[in-house]
């Protein structure tokens, strides 16, 4: 069939079978486009699930972590107040150094004009 040459009205309008043939193609390129979309929103919600649970744990290890370290800091502070007992000081002194507590005939006490100075630094 030879293509006819629209003339008039004719050239405005298209036929049926134009119309149909439109609706196709636009309908499926619609559907193309929603489905797109939909595959879309499915892999960034799929990204921030695998986000959120790895988030999670990545929390998680970090409160272990610190719970960790709050019970290596109360045993440090425990070593710490043990090594600064008075007690043990002395039992130190006494046994490594072979220190003794001096007598009085050794002290030598260092004062200003105004007073004696005792041995700890307090006025007399």
């Amino acid at each position: 069939m030879k293509a006819e040459k629209k003339t008039g009205l004719g050239r405005f309008f298209t036929s049926r079978e134009e119309i149909d043939n439109g609706r196709r193609s636009g309908g499926l390129a619609i559907w193309i486009i929603t489905v797109l979309l939909a595959l879309i929103v499915l892999g960034v919600h799929l990204h921030i699930r695998f986000e959120i649970v790895r988030l999670g744990y990545a929390t998680s290890r970090a409160r272990s972590g610190l719970h960790q370290l709050k019970l290596k800091h109360k045993a440090l502070r425990l070593e710490a107040a043990t090594l600064k007992a008075p007690a043990r000081i002395e039992r130190e002194v006494r046994q490594r150094l072979g220190m003794d507590v001096a007598d009085h005939s050794r002290i030598i006490y260092v004062g200003r004009a105004g007073g004696t100075r005792l041995a700890s630094g307090k006025v007399q």
